[in-house]
């Protein structure tokens, strides 16, 4: 659950992902991707701010086909979209003293691997390089094939340079060290899935997402190593036909598929909606899960419920693992790091992991970007209110019930 408040301290006028109060005196603004906690304040009073004070709300195209599907009546012309890898100038205003003096920034994206449309920022401005990274889940392996953060040197890829990159620090935590890859998970699903389809004609299988949106990736993996269309809800399913790559996965009608992700939270209803004729004990139950594995050994992918074995729990996350964030931190070795996840627990022990993600010296930023949501007391002792999870964009690392 991000806890960043949205301005980027190196570059004043902008706002990432926050779109109320000070935010609002912004005159540029960036949608990483379409989940709640990155979306606060984004509605049409938001869109009529945007019209009466002529700025530009900045995204990928997936997320803009989202945003419009979701927002009645929302104006078009505000949102601009920006292409993956190809540099952007945006030119904006900002305040000097009393005058309005209008300025620019380059801008860059790159894929985050956390859900359809989510990207990171590259912002680049009078010889300052900031890495907003967004919610991610990338390979270190991978980091160097990413053009957008790196530049060649002699025909190859090298890291780029930032100054600051403020990180998605979801699993930043001993309890979360290291994950399956999004393919063994995937692999586990479907192989579970086969096996449960091939025992009886008769038996479906329900996928349990913990919110409408954040399991679009899991979608096209199902769809691709087992050829059956996934059965998604009502409210989603025009939302992700804007998408090509996912509307070969779905399908509205119950009957047209054994694989349902059309129900809310599973609490053991003794039959599908949509499919009246399929009785209880025909019904796998696959709950894509993270939570479930703190402070477990991840080598085991999945396990079954132990009071009720028609009900699979496998380890499946689209954030980044204490590991993987260590990989990927030491591969671009920024002179600053700001959290954007703030823990309302051990904060002692997240500063301390925070400290050891380098082997080289840097710097910390931490309670300069802490959301309202939590309130710093000396020695950084964190006061926690339960924040709003909208229902329709909440993340897939809350597993929250929904509304």
């Amino acid at each position: 659950m991000s806890t960043f408040l949205g301005q980027i301290s190196e570059i004043p006028g902008i706002s990432v992902d926050r779109f109320n109060g000070a935010n609002l005196e912004s005159s540029a603004f960036f949608l990483s991707h379409c989940h709640s906690d990155h979306m606060k304040g984004l509605d049409s009073s938001f869109f009529r701010h945007l019209i009466e004070s002529d700025k530009y709300l900045y995204c990928s195209p997936i997320s803009k086909a989202f945003l419009m599907g979701i927002i009645f009546g929302l104006p078009e012309d505000r949102i601009r979209e920006i292409e993956l890898s190809i540099p952007k100038i945006i030119r904006y205003t900002v305040l000097e003293g009393e005058a309005s003096v209008v300025t620019s920034l380059t801008v860059s994206t790159s894929p985050t691997g956390h859900c359809p449309g989510s990207v990171m920022f590259i912002f680049t401005k009078d010889e300052k390089s900031i890495l907003y990274s967004g919610d991610f889940r990338i390979n270190p392996k991978d980091l160097p094939k990413l053009n957008p953060l790196n530049h060649k040197i002699d025909g190859k890829n090298q890291a780029k340079k930032f100054n600051t990159i403020y990180l998605d620090t979801t699993f930043l935590s001993l309890d979360f060290l290291s994950f399956p890859s999004r393919l063994e998970s995937c692999e586990v699903i479907c192989d579970a899935v086969r096996k449960w389809l091939d025992s009886n004609s008769k038996n479906v299988v329900i996928i349990e997402c913990s919110a409408l949106y954040g399991s679009e990736h899991l979608f096209m993996e199902m769809f691709r190593l087992l050829n059956l269309k996934i059965h998604v809800k009502d409210k989603i399913y025009s939302n992700y036909m804007r998408i090509s790559e996912l509307a070969k996965c779905i399908t509205l009608d119950g009957r047209d598929s054994r694989i349902h992700a059309c129900t809310f939270k599973w609490f053991g209803q003794k039959n599908l909606t949509c499919r009246s004729d399929v009785n209880y004990e025909n019904i796998l139950t696959i709950v894509p899960s993270v939570l479930r594995w703190k402070g477990k050994n991840t080598s085991c992918v999945s396990e079954y419920d132990t009071r009720n074995t028609q009900r699979l729990y496998v380890c499946y996350s689209a954030h980044s693992s204490y590991e993987e964030l260590r990989a990927f931190v030491d591969y671009f070795k920024p002179d600053k790091i700001v959290p954007c996840v703030c823990p309302s627990e051990s904060t002692t022990e997240f500063h301390q992991l925070l400290s050891e993600l380098m082997s080289y010296q840097m710097k910390l930023d931490v309670s300069d970007q802490v959301s309202e949501s939590f309130n710093l007391e000396p020695p950084f002792k964190r006061v926690f209110k339960k924040p709003f999870v909208s229902k329709y964009f909440a993340d897939d690392d809350n597993e929250n019930d929904e509304l």
